[in-house]
Formats: structure tokens, C-alpha cells, sequence
């Protein structure tokens, strides 16, 4: 699993190819978006949109149970969305964790991803 951190909770806004679990059934015509989320990420049950801007933590796991050795996973193709307003300044900063059953205290991802807007 993987945790994203924010320095700013409120600005916690992550998007991409994350499954959000919904209570209501999805229509027949949608199944076809669910299969495809098979390869990408899931929030950890309880750790959602809402709990992120409470405490700046994306918890997520892959879609797939287990991987073999040798073998890799990348969290690619997702977006962080700045909700600010115009002529707005403001630094945000976003560190990534790498936890498993051999790594349960976590592990830093090398680099942060840094924005500064002025």
C-alpha cells in the first residue's frame, strides 16, 4: 500500500485512476469504467476523500492481491488538483510512503513532488 501525504490538508485533492467505493449499485452501462479499474488503486477501506482533507492522507492499495518477485507497480496517471483562488500564493508539498508485510513501518518514496504557486 501507499501513503500520499499533504503538508496542507485542506488542499488534499487527488484524482485519477483511484476506485471510490459508492453504496449504489453502478448501471449495466457503466460495468465496462469498473472493469478497467481492475489494474489501478483503491482507498483503504475508511480512508477516503473526506478523512484526506482531515488529516492529508491518501491510503491506497492496487486493485491486484499480490505481486510476485521481481515484479513492480507504479502509481501513475493521477492528477492533484489545486482548489485555490486567482492571485492566490501558496506552497504545497506532497511526500509518498511505501508500506507491505515485509516493510509494516514504511519506507519514503526518493522524491517529493513540490508546488509553489505565486
Amino acid at each position: 500500500m501507499i501513503c500520499l501525504t499533504f503538508n496542507k490538508p485542506q488542499l488534499a485533492n487527488l484524482s485519477g485512476r483511484v476506485h471510490r467505493s459508492h453504496k449504489k449499485k453502478i448501471p449495466d452501462p457503466y460495468r465496462h469504467v469498473q472493469q478497467t479499474l481492475q489494474e489501478g488503486w483503491r482507498f483503504i477501506e475508511n480512508e477516503d476523500d473526506k478523512r484526506a482533507k482531515e488529516t492529508g492522507k491518501y491510503w491506497l492499495q492496487p486493485q491486484t492481491k499480490k505481486l510476485t518477485a521481481s515484479s513492480s507497480i507504479a502509481f501513475s496517471n493521477f492528477e492533484i488538483m489545486l482548489p485555490i483562488k486567482p492571485d492566490t500564493s501558496v506552497t504545497l508539498q506532497v511526500n509518498g510512503f511505501v508500506y507491505g508485510q515485509e516493510l509494516p513501518d514504511g519506507i519514503p518514496s526518493l522524491n517529493a513532488i513540490t508546488f509553489t504557486l505565486t
